[in-house]
């Protein structure tokens, strides 16, 4: 559910919600968690289809089973080659819109970024790719207008491209007007756009994954997992600047990992709530952290979610405990959600929100003890760090335009869930 407000542009509001990483899956099986948008908007979902190579576009709500409207990345609805085109994507990581109604694609495999205008159809050519020189190319590598693995990609208001180039250790940003082949105007996490280490410092990262979100005031947070913490830019943005703001150390030039309120062994998915509260996914740890405002270097988180106290790291499956975490995301009305890929599940945690709390619903298992991956459908959906793979799949059934439930017969939840930092709407999830 990545990278990710709501944005409603005239006619028609994108949210995405979900990228769903799947294996041998038709698009009849990727449906998704949502409702529909208000007004005479027409709500859509973009899903990424990491295993098929595609990203696909919803119309919301839908019916069970319901088709996607249009496949990017593919001929049709029914194929998934990797390949290395204007019209082809290769293991998609991320998807997002911008502020003029732009579909952009991380196509991961492909060392690029993918651009597709409007009006949208099935196999259709991306008119624009950031990272490569032509639409035929797919090296990766480091320098202004090269990627290396990107992971996410985002867009602030103003329509500024940031971009997680995981292998390079950075985040870049591009400024429109977007062009095939062109530089990134600002680095961040290097001291320049020709270097890609990994270092210890305000101005370094190391190894950051799947942990990039815009806060209401612009601030640019990264999920710098290699160093144990969270670090904050604020804008105005230049070349190589200081991050203001440090999670989990106690400061720029430590990187200690470990279990308590103040340390963690290596934070991921970030997200900003609507308080102005820090949460952080310690998915070695099993939990995930608040930190809350008024922010400050170092300080200790005052909440764990996951966990009975500061100091335990164990998995499980239960209301109350987790096995490896991905991301997080709030809605409208601070609700909570987790997404577990050790369990195949989402869980809602309904504020206030206290340490060892439990969970009060779930999406992709009948109750918060079970964390089975189904039997039928025979997808599979990976992991995209250096862990193992892990098994999930799924297909939701909505039972009401605004009502939606897992269906358990037929299908299984994809636990590789990119969610929105900032859900619209509130899902109907299992008691």
């Amino acid at each position: 559910m990545h990278k990710r407000s709501k944005w409603m542009y005239g006619a028609w509001a994108v949210l995405t919600l979900v990228s769903v990483a799947l294996f041998g899956c038709s698009s009849g099986e990727l449906a998704s968690l949502l409702g529909g948008g208000g007004g005479a908007a027409t709500t859509r979902l973009l899903v990424v289809d990491y295993g098929n190579s595609r990203t696909m576009l919803y119309n919301l709500p839908i019916t069970t089973n319901a088709p996607a409207i249009v496949a990017f990345g593919q001929p049709d609805l029914n194929s998934g080659a990797c390949a290395t085109s204007a019209t082809t994507q290769c293991s998609p990581n991320d998807s997002t819109m911008d502020p003029s109604g732009n579909v952009w694609v991380a196509d991961y495999g492909n060392c690029r970024i993918l651009k597709y205008a409007p009006p949208f159809t099935t196999g259709m050519a991306a008119s624009v790719a950031i990272g490569q020189p032509d639409m035929t190319s797919s090296g990766c590598g480091v320098g202004p207008s090269s990627l290396d693995s990107p992971a996410n990609v985002a867009f602030d208001r103003n329509g500024n491209m940031f971009v997680l180039d995981w292998e390079n250790n950075r985040v870049l940003e591009f400024q429109p007007p977007f062009t095939t082949g062109m530089s990134a105007s600002v680095v961040l996490g290097q001291v320049d756009l020709n270097s890609s280490a990994c270092t210890t410092t305000a101005n370094g990262l190391c190894d950051p994954w799947q942990g990039i979100a815009i806060d209401a005031n612009g601030n640019l947070w990264v999920g710098d997992r290699g160093n144990c913490r969270a670090v904050r830019y604020s804008p105005p943005f230049t070349t190589n600047m200081a991050a203001t703001l440090v999670m989990g150390q106690p400061d720029f030039t430590s990187s200690n990992c470990g279990t308590s309120a103040t340390l963690n062994d290596g934070l991921s998915g970030v997200a900003v709530d609507p308080s102005g509260n820090l949460w952080a996914v310690d998915a070695a740890n099993n939990r995930v952290l608040k930190f809350a405002a008024p922010l400050s270097n170092g300080m200790a988180a005052t909440v764990v979610i996951g966990q009975p106290d500061f100091t335990s790291s164990g998995s499980g499956t239960t209301a109350s405990t987790m096995r490896s975490v991905y991301d997080v995301a709030f809605d409208s009305s601070g609700n909570l959600y987790i997404a577990e890929s050790g369990n195949n599940r989402v869980t809602l945690f309904a504020p206030p929100f206290a340490t060892g709390m439990s969970a009060t619903k779930v999406l992709g298992q009948p109750d918060l003890t079970s964390s089975g991956s189904g039997t039928s459908s025979g997808v599979r959906a990976r992991r995209r760090n250096p862990s193992p793979a892990a098994a999930g799949e799924g297909t939701l059934s909505p039972q009401s335009p605004e009502e939606w439930e897992v269906s358990h017969n037929q299908s299984r939840l994809c636990p590789y869930i990119g969610f929105s930092k900032r859900l619209s709407h509130t899902p109907s999830l299992n008691p």
